[in-house]
């Protein structure tokens, strides 16, 4: 199989690997060139996808991809793989967004299927939803009755 070089050295590619990587990883998306996000996303789908076995082997794969981050490596394992239960491959997606000035290279978002940023959303509207009925009860019960 034919692979894509980006720079100079195995070394250098290897690095922008990593990097996209933990960056996906630790903000849910990224903003990169299509041809690198096509690169990372077949490197972080595999990622993910010897994550969900979580056992030490995959544990020590992981961490060695990631060139030794824990932070991030224990980051994938216990926010990014139990969004992904249910699902066994189609982590990530790619969603262009225009052309970059300087060169006119295509600009795409490299994201996550399942943000871990939208979970917290729905968990805090979920929370909102329980304290205005909450509050509602308080004041039905506070209210008082007119004599008739």
């Amino acid at each position: 199989m034919l692979q894509r070089e980006y720079r100079d050295s195995k070394g250098a590619n290897v690095a922008l690997l990593r990097s996209l990587a933990i960056s996906l990883i630790t903000k849910g998306s990224v903003k990169t060139t299509e041809a690198r996000a096509k690169k990372a996303k077949r490197f972080v789908e595999n990622l993910i996808s010897k994550a969900k076995g979580d056992n030490l082997a995959a544990r020590r794969y992981v961490l060695a991809e990631l060139g030794g981050n824990r932070e991030v490596s224990s980051a994938l394992f216990s926010r990014v793989t139990p969004l992904f239960k249910g699902r066994a491959s189609g982590f990530t997606r790619v969603i262009r967004i225009g052309r970059r000035r300087g060169d006119a290279a295509l600009l795409v978002k490299l994201e996550l299927v399942e943000s871990f940023k939208k979970k917290k959303e729905v968990v805090s509207e979920e929370k909102q939803v329980e304290k205005t009925k909450e509050v509602e009860k308080v004041e039905k019960k506070a209210k008082p009755k007119k004599n008739e």
